[in-house]
């Protein structure tokens, strides 16, 4: 993906690139970070250290942070999956958003 905020060649014409923007803005951004906004963004860490997390409460947080923290994501019809690759201590998970 093409990073619009940094990238000032590539313009925001479409819909489309602004929920591919507004994606990568809330994916990348901690909580706390947006100044006047501290509940924007996403708090990755917190599933570091939970042993036991669910491929479902990752689903339900992402869910709820797009829910709560976009606008042009309304316009699309979206699916999340997710993806886990077992590990031998720790599994990754993989956020799909096969159809946005």
């Amino acid at each position: 993906m093409i990073d619009l905020a940094i990238d000032d060649r590539v313009k925001i014409d479409t819909i489309f690139d602004a929920a591919l923007q507004e994606l990568d803005m809330l994916f990348n951004t901690k909580c706390t970070e947006l100044i006047g906004d501290p509940e924007f963004g996403s708090n990755w860490e917190k599933f570091l250290w939970d042993y036991t997390v669910s491929d479902e409460a990752i689903k339900r947080y992402i869910q709820d942070i797009i829910r709560n923290n976009t606008y042009f994501l309304k316009y699309f019809d979206y699916k999340i999956d997710i993806e886990e690759q077992p590990g031998e201590i720790r599994s990754i998970f993989v956020i799909l958003v096969p159809s946005l």
